[in-house]
């Protein structure tokens, strides 16, 4: 009876729990859990000058190039510079034989001696006969000639004299000097070879330090640059001078430079401009006949504010920017945008510094959600 007792009151208790759980699910429903703030990454916006740079590819040129002629005919005797030396004006670069310029020469100086001897004996003969015409003691005529032979005695001297000058000179070009400061090239001819005057090129030798680079902007880019120059005078007057030297390898070249001359016209045929911009070579790092780029300025915004492409949702012909309010929810704003430079964003209106603009998840969240704002990295 006991046992009956027992399992009766199990089961009476069963029944009440079952009952307080059916009572439970019956009761109204529990409202849905609010959803955490969504993490984005922001950037703080400020404002900034921002200078636009463009880049043209150029080669680099000696600023002065000169191939070395002999100015006299014979056989090169020697070379006194090797091959690649660097020189100063006036060193002595080849010798070519000079016997015949020296011949040349002796034979000059026994023309002009002649010359001397018959111009004495011509003045002499006017000083004999000037006192004699004074008494009438000879012609007119007589001495109207010795002064005419004097004249051309000393006519003859002059030209005598340039003679032997043009024979030294043609001595002295026997000897090759260079004519500027610079570095030889590989000599043209070997020793023994046959100069022809005036024509046989011998060697180069080129100015290393400056070098030059020639680089020709787009008539489209001579426009721009000139409208922004007549729009903004006080931002450009100094834009197109100074110009970087980009490497090879990429990298920059120490020494920056300027530009030093513009051409006067466009080349129709490329519908071109013509610069050229000149750096310093100290080091002989660069070299003649390298292809470089030149980076040049030419443009610059002035505390302006500038955006990267990703943090810009682009609706249709509309741009929004998601900007972080106080309360830590999105505002998601419609922004005025000015030119795109380098994968960033100038941004002409709808964005102040000092606010916080979603850089990465603009995408993700909806107007008024609430965000988590995380700096993001530079």
């Amino acid at each position: 009876m006991g046992q009956i007792h027992h399992a009766g009151r199990v089961v009476a208790a069963f029944a009440t729990l079952s009952g307080a759980i059916l009572l439970a699910g019956c009761g109204p429903a529990d409202e849905p859990a609010e959803m955490p703030p969504l993490p984005v990454k922001v950037v703080q916006a400020e404002a900034r000058d921002l200078p636009v740079y463009r880049e043209f590819v150029g080669e680099l040129v000696s600023a002065r190039h000169v191939t070395v002629r002999a100015r006299t005919g014979g056989i090169l005797l020697a070379q006194h510079k090797p091959d690649g030396a660097t020189v100063s004006e006036g060193d002595l670069l080849f010798t070519i034989e000079s016997r015949e310029a020296e011949e040349r020469r002796e034979a000059a100086r026994a023309d002009l001696a002649a010359a001397r001897a018959q111009m004495a004996r011509a003045e002499a003969d006017v000083a004999r006969y000037e006192p004699l015409l004074a008494d009438e003691a000879i012609a007119r005529q007589v001495y109207d000639n010795a002064v005419a032979a004097a004249e051309a005695a000393r006519a003859a001297v002059d030209a005598r004299a340039a003679a032997l000058r043009q024979a030294e000179l043609a001595l002295d070009y026997a000897e090759v000097r260079s004519p500027l400061d610079g570095r030889m090239g590989a000599a043209m001819v070997s020793e023994g070879a046959l100069i022809a005057a005036g024509s046989t090129a011998l060697v180069e030798v080129a100015v290393d330090d400056p070098l030059w680079v020639y680089i020709s902007p787009s008539e489209a880019d001579l426009l721009s640059f000139t409208q922004r120059r007549r729009e903004r005078p006080e931002d450009t007057e100094r834009l197109l001078e100074v110009a970087t030297l980009l490497l090879g390898d990429g990298r920059e070249f120490a020494h920056p430079g300027r530009i030093n001359f513009a051409d006067r016209a466009l080349d129709p045929a490329t519908n071109t401009y013509r610069i050229r911009a000149e750096f310093p070579n100290p080091e002989g790092e660069l070299l003649p006949g390298q292809f470089v780029r030149i980076r040049l300025q030419t443009d610059l915004y002035r505390d302006v504010v500038v955006i990267p492409a990703r943090a810009v949702l682009q609706v249709l012909d509309q741009a929004f920017v998601g900007i972080v309010t106080d309360a830590g929810t999105v505002e998601q704003r419609p922004v005025d945008l000015g030119p795109r430079i380098d994968g960033d964003w100038v941004v002409d209106a709808g964005i102040e510094a000092g606010e916080t603009y979603i850089v990465d998840g603009v995408q993700k969240v909806r107007p008024g959600a609430a965000v988590q704002p995380i700096p993001a990295a530079d």
